[in-house]
């Protein structure tokens, strides 16, 4: 049974209210559909990115999450699921092996600087941060038929990584056609 209230008043400070009240682990919101002409929107998700620090899945309708399936994990800019993220073990027993990392880098960045991946069995795919990167990202992620793009909110020790959490992060939210899943910030790390 799934519990649940019926409130009036503004949503961002409903949700506020309910998060400083509830503390949750996760918390799982809907992908709106792309519209054609989007001048403005409610920034419901970017508002909940802002004000919670735990774990937030972005489930996408296009390449869902199908349950007793396994999924198709794809990692942005890591090697391996986040450390802080409590159901990473399940996730790997529970995906499709290989893993697929997609990394986007800095333009002036050398793809001899970064680290090797000690997955031996990933495959890696390298981007060069510019106006087609996230638009590059999204028709790989659909080629490898991922599902899930499990992305760290932390900031990264590697300054040649692009995070799209920050100024990119309306337009990948709307590029990207798969279910999206953002670590909680370490310092909030769910033991």
């Amino acid at each position: 049974n799934i519990g649940y209230r019926l409130t009036f008043g503004n949503v961002k400070n409903e949700i506020e209210n309910y998060l400083e009240a509830h503390k949750p682990d996760l918390i799982v919101m809907g992908k709106r559909a792309a519209k054609p002409f989007q001048l403005a929107g409610d920034g419901i998700t970017e508002f909940v990115m802002d004000n919670y620090e735990g774990t937030v899945l972005v489930a996408s309708e296009e390449n869902a999450l199908v349950p007793n399936h396994p999924l198709t994990l794809g990692l942005l800019n890591g090697a391996k699921p986040p450390s802080n993220l409590s159901f990473s073990k399940d996730l790997l027993n529970h995906s499709i092996k290989p893993l697929k990392v997609f990394k986007i880098i800095e333009p002036s960045a050398s793809e001899q600087n970064l680290p090797v991946s000690s997955n031996s069995e990933a495959i890696e795919f390298v981007f060069h941060e510019g106006e087609n990167s996230v638009n590059n990202l999204s028709k790989y992620l659909l080629k490898n038929n991922i599902n899930l793009l499990c992305i760290e909110r932390s900031p990264n020790t590697n300054t040649n990584f692009v995070n799209i959490v920050g100024s990119d992060f309306k337009k990948a939210l709307s590029k990207l056609q798969v279910s999206l899943l953002f670590a909680g910030k370490q310092k909030y790390a769910m033991s």
